[in-house]
């Protein structure tokens, strides 16, 4: 029947679901497990390094080794590799994929699934569709591509958020007065409508076919245009937060955005190029139009302007330290 072809793929897969067992329950103990490694990790307490000595550690480039990841329950194994096999085994996998440019709906995610899951979490989709919410469509097909997802808040009682993850940029232009920032301060829609005081960094949705650094690239080149302003980042020192917010697009269903701050610095001291940045000083607000015809305008401000004006620049220490409890609903 259909329930024992679903088991043999799962097995021929090397998957089996505890669906069937635990019902609505299945996958409770790997959230458990999966909250307990990030408490851990918080607290610096890397499973890895923890359970090998300085001697097991010099040993490990001689051989494989197994690395247990207790949230997930599974061991992998890895192999240290000579440049000259690295490079084949790359180049083999190369040939066999296919590079993603964009995502196309997943069919698997039915829409009843989704207002039968807000429903259990108490969560009313009556307020979307009015006013200048979004609406419950126009909810199930983001989800659809991953641009934002569906997340219980382990922290609380059957909370059920809406999950958005972001990339924002801190670029910083350096001048004889120091260091700037650039900001946008509002945006215009294709309608007209404009929304003043958006105050905040440069930035926009992550894609879940993208990495952060093309997702960077992706902003740089929609605000600036042109090569000859080149952003130079650091993505190892990026700052990680999970910021809470009532999203005026989906009114009734609680917003989380994870963010990644990426600093960049540009190095311009051509003034034509700066006029073209409008960093120059009274130069007026850099103006940029997307493709869906919004326009978004931004301007250079110092520090102490960002701070004036509330403007985040850093996280604080309390959001750095942090550990995320968000964890997949039941299925």
């Amino acid at each position: 029947n259909g329930q024992q072809q679903q088991q043999q793929q799962q097995q021929e897969l090397g998957f089996v679901s505890d669906w069937m067992e635990f019902g609505a329950n299945g996958g409770v103990a790997q959230r458990r497990r999966e909250l307990i490694a990030r408490l851990q990790r918080a607290h610096g307490d890397d499973y890895f390094f923890r359970t090998r000595t300085p001697l097991e550690l010099n040993k490990v480039g001689e051989k494989a080794f197994d690395v247990t990841d207790p949230a997930a329950d599974r061991t992998h194994t890895y192999e240290w590799q000579s440049p000259q096999e690295a490079r084949g085994i790359i180049e083999e996998s190369s040939r066999h994929s296919k590079q993603v440019t964009n995502v196309d709906d997943n069919p698997d995610i039915i829409a009843s699934d989704i207002r039968k899951l807000l429903k259990e979490h108490h969560i009313s989709t009556e307020a979307l569709g009015t006013g200048q919410a979004k609406s419950f469509e126009e909810l199930v097909g983001e989800i659809r591509t991953g641009e934002s997802c569906l997340l219980l808040d382990a922290a609380k009682h059957k909370c059920l958020v809406r999950v958005v993850g972001v990339v924002l940029l801190r670029i910083a232009l350096q001048t004889k007065r120091g260091p700037k920032y650039l900001i946008q301060t509002s945006e215009t829609f294709p309608d007209g409508r404009v929304r003043e005081g958006v105050n905040q960094l440069p930035g926009t949705k992550k894609p879940p076919h993208e990495c952060t650094w093309e997702t960077a690239d992706r902003i740089c080149k929609d605000l600036f245009k042109v090569v000859d302003c080149k952003v130079t980042f650091d993505f190892r020192n990026s700052n990680y937060v999970e910021q809470s917010e009532d999203s005026p697009s989906y009114p009734g269903i609680r917003t989380v955005y994870r963010k990644e701050t990426v600093s960049g610095s540009v190095d311009v001291m051509d003034p034509a190029v700066l006029s073209r940045l409008k960093a120059a000083d009274r130069h007026g607000d850099l103006t940029v139009k997307d493709a869906r015809g919004y326009v978004a305008s931004f301007t250079w401000l110092s520090e102490a302007e960002c701070e004036d004006k509330q403007i985040t620049l850093w996280p604080t220490a309390e959001e750095e330290e942090s550990f995320s409890a968000l964890v997949n609903p039941p299925i």
